[in-house]
């Protein structure tokens, strides 16, 4: 638990440094992150942004979603938990998550309810090269529920993130526009003067 903590710790501190050297841009998506809502008994949706975090190796799209109980006593703020794409590896992202529709259908067609990791690729976080990837995992709430849940593993695998089918479509067309930089941002600086 002690080393749960301290990574993801650790991932705070970088990301807050990332964003102290280069500020991160917002990006207007409907994806909505999940997590495990203990009264219902069923993961529900939950605040999640978007946002480009630019860097000179490779710029990272950072999913951040705000958990039922992410409030972090030591630091004293709600902490999101953080999943970064790293547009170098969208290539390497794009076939598990096409791997999770094609187990969807599958497990649907069939009426199974299965837990299995899909695979993993690279991340270095956003933050110069390092031991970090993404892992992708297939889980269902029932026989006909099926999550994408997406997890940076360090030296341990951080809080993951779940997505629904339907968020899963519109992660999905985040990376792809993300990886041939069409995502429509906003530079704040020429509209707010």
């Amino acid at each position: 638990m002690k080393i749960f903590k301290a990574a993801s710790l650790l991932t705070a501190v970088l990301v807050a440094a990332a964003c102290a050297t280069a500020p991160p841009t917002r990006i207007s998506s409907s994806l909505a992150g999940s997590d495990f809502n203990s009264a219902s008994s069923q993961y529900l949706a939950r605040p999640t942004f978007i946002s480009i975090l630019p860097s000179e190796t490779s710029p990272t799209l950072l999913v951040e979603m705000t958990p039922y109980n992410g409030y972090n006593p030591t630091l004293g703020i709600e902490q999101p938990w953080r999943v970064p794409f790293e547009q170098k590896y969208v290539a390497d992202y794009l076939p598990l998550i096409d791997k999770y529709f094609e187990w969807e259908e599958l497990a649907s067609s069939r009426g199974d309810a299965i837990g299995k990791e899909i695979g993993r690729a690279r991340s270095s976080s956003g933050f110069g090269s390092g031991g970090a990837e993404l892992r992708f995992t297939f889980f269902s709430g029932n026989a006909s529920s099926h999550d994408l849940v997406v997890g940076q593993c360090l030296a341990t695998c951080l809080d993951p993130i779940h997505f629904s089918k339907t968020n899963v479509v519109e992660l999905r067309r985040l990376l792809v526009e993300f990886q041939q930089n069409r995502l429509q941002t906003l530079n704040v600086d020429s509209v707010y003067k």
